[in-house]
């Protein structure tokens, strides 16, 4: 009985372990901005070339040695950034939006509030950590 609290620790940490998301970096070109995620073009030859990331207006932007938040940043389409994002673990998680309105976001199919539109299915964005701009 003694081994029971190791034993009950051990699988705690293995699950734990199991749920951390691994962080990832893509540099590129600042080329879509929208009210809830941001699109980058990668430099590299790395497919895919285009990644949607999600933000937040607290998300931080780093440039040079100050540090602000997206809504403040007020950064533009060609911008040359640095984007760190958490990736989870598995397969990509689907959502449902709207294709006029894409900060609409909605676990499950069905109508767009905004317009009535029919949602369509698509990747969930990684969700930004922190974003450096090397070039305005």
């Amino acid at each position: 009985m003694k081994r029971l609290p190791y034993l009950v620790a051990a699988a705690s940490f293995l699950i734990g372990a199991a749920v951390v998301a691994q962080e990832a970096q893509y540099e590129g070109k600042l080329s879509a901005i929208e009210k809830t995620r941001i699109q980058v073009t990668r430099a590299d030859k790395a497919t895919p070339k285009e990644i949607w990331v999600a933000i937040a207006d607290d998300t931080p932007v780093i440039e040079g040695d100050r540090t602000t938040t997206f809504a403040a940043a007020k950064l533009k389409k060609n911008a040359m950034l640095v984007v760190t994002v958490a990736k989870p673990d598995g397969p990509p998680v689907r959502e449902w939006s709207c294709t006029m309105h894409t900060h609409v976001a909605e676990a499950g199919p069905g109508k767009c509030p905004v317009c009535g539109m029919a949602l369509a299915e698509r990747d969930r964005a990684d969700q930004a950590k922190e974003i450096r701009v090397t070039r305005r």
